[in-house]
C-alpha cells in the first residue's frame, strides 16, 4: 500500500473508532477506503443513540476490547505509566498536539499521529503493540451488535483492516496474542 492510501486508512481508521458524537457522524460520509467506506456506512445506518450505547458497551466496558493500547500490556499496573510517558514524549518530540484530553495510547489518538504528523513513528508504535491490536481483534469478532445479535459488532472490520496494514506478526506477537486472548490484560493487587 503506498504512503497516501496507508495515511488515509490510519486517518479513516482513527475516525471511525473514535466516539460516534455528532460531529464525528458526520465525517462518516467522507470515508473513502474501500472496506472502511463500507463500515462507515453501516455505521451510519444505526440510530446514533443506539451506537453510542453500543460503543460505549464494548469499548468501555470490555477489558479484551479497550481501545487504550498499553491497556492490554500492562493493564492497570505501575508499568502503565512509564509506556505512556512514552507515548508523550514521541508525541511531543513530533511536536504532535494531543486534543481532547485522551491518553496517548488511545488508538484513534495514535492513528491521528500516524496520519497527520509521523507515519514511520506511528506505524512503529502500532507494529509495538501489534499483538494488542490483534487480541483487540479477536475479541471484536466474536461480539455481537447490541441491537441485533445475529450480527457482528460492524467495528470488526475496522480491526481487521488496521491489523491487515501492518506487517506480518512475529512468533513472539502470536504468542502474547494467545496469552491476552486467553486472560485478558495483566492486572495487579499490590496496595488492594
Amino acid at each position: 500500500m503506498d504512503e497516501k492510501h496507508l495515511r488515509r486508512l490510519l486517518d479513516e481508521t482513527g475516525l471511525l473508532l473514535a466516539y460516534p458524537d455528532d460531529d464525528v457522524l458526520e465525517e462518516y460520509e467522507g470515508v473513502r477506503t474501500p472496506a472502511l467506506a463500507d463500515s462507515a456506512r453501516e455505521l451510519r445506518a444505526i440510530e446514533p443513540r443506539d451506537l453510542r450505547l453500543h460503543y460505549t458497551e464494548i469499548f468501555d466496558l470490555r477489558r479484551k476490547t479497550c481501545l487504550y493500547l498499553t491497556y492490554f500490556t500492562d493493564g492497570d499496573t505501575r508499568r502503565r505509566g512509564a509506556a505512556l510517558a512514552a507515548f508523550t514524549a514521541t508525541y511531543r518530540e513530533s511536536g504532535f498536539d494531543m486534543r481532547g484530553g485522551e491518553l496517548p495510547d488511545f488508538l484513534p489518538v495514535v492513528c491521528e499521529y500516524a496520519a497527520h504528523v509521523d507515519l514511520g513513528a506511528g506505524l512503529r508504535i502500532l507494529t509495538f503493540y501489534r499483538a494488542s491490536l490483534l487480541a483487540m481483534e479477536s475479541a471484536l469478532a466474536g461480539t455481537p451488535f447490541a441491537e441485533d445479535p445475529e450480527r457482528t459488532t460492524p467495528y470488526a472490520p475496522i480491526l481487521s483492516e488496521l491489523c491487515a496494514a501492518l506487517p506480518e506478526p512475529t512468533g513472539r506477537d502470536r504468542k502474547l496474542v494467545a496469552e491476552l486472548v486467553s486472560s485478558g490484560p495483566p492486572t495487579e493487587s499490590v496496595g488492594v
